[in-house]
């Protein structure tokens, strides 16, 4: 059965489209992981945590705090926990305050690992805060390779593959070839098999 026909110019926006799409998704992974190396070589001062917090929501946003040592819910699967750690710093004469833990600050996970977060910068501890000469705004905690990045990365380059592939007619072309199946022809037996054959 043949596809319904569609359209050189129907796959060549297609394509431009994931292209487009693609090459954002490639653009943000391969960006974080670039500044994420090169942060481990950034200039590092001394800071201070003015305050260290869990947050929990069990739907939808990290909206309420939680004031108790203890998990208000238990720690299960279906409550979001976030340790949230502002700290400030002093860096090419101006000072900040940040809530950039890491690459990936601000993702929630488990009661457990949450706390121990916070068991790790209490409020008053002085810690070491890398800061990007280029802005000094942006501090890091814990500074170094964002690994997480690289599927995006990988998977934005593979996905840019698909999406030139379509827009300059290799998937158009690929689908009209398959549908150049010729129905295999009717079988007949040998003459010899048909009572009024001719004789030769």
């Amino acid at each position: 059965m043949a596809l319904p026909r569609v359209s050189a110019e129907t796959y060549q926006q297609a394509g431009i489209v994931l292209l487009v799409v693609a090459v954002i998704c490639a653009w943000f992974g391969i960006d974080k992981l670039v500044r994420s190396h090169a942060s481990g070589n950034w200039p590092t001062v001394a800071g201070r945590v003015i305050a260290a917090d869990m947050w929990y929501d069990p739907e939808s946003g990290l909206a309420h705090r939680v004031d108790d040592i203890a998990p208000r819910f238990g720690s299960n699967m279906t409550t979001r926990y976030e340790a949230r750690v502002r700290y400030g710093y002093s860096a090419e004469g101006a000072y900040y305050e940040s809530d950039q833990r890491n690459w990936f600050s601000g993702s929630g996970d488990s009661w457990e690992s949450q706390h121990a977060i916070l068991r790790r910068y209490p409020k008053g501890k002085t810690v070491p805060v890398s800061y990007d000469p280029a802005d000094p705004s942006f501090g890091l905690l814990e500074p170094g390779t964002a690994w997480a990045s690289l599927p995006l990365a990988l998977f934005g380059l593979a996905l840019s593959a698909a999406g030139a592939w379509m827009a300059f007619g290799g998937a158009e072309a690929w689908i009209r070839k398959s549908e150049q199946v010729q129905e295999p022809a009717a079988y007949r037996p040998p003459a010899e098999f048909w009572p009024d054959a001719p004789l030769k």
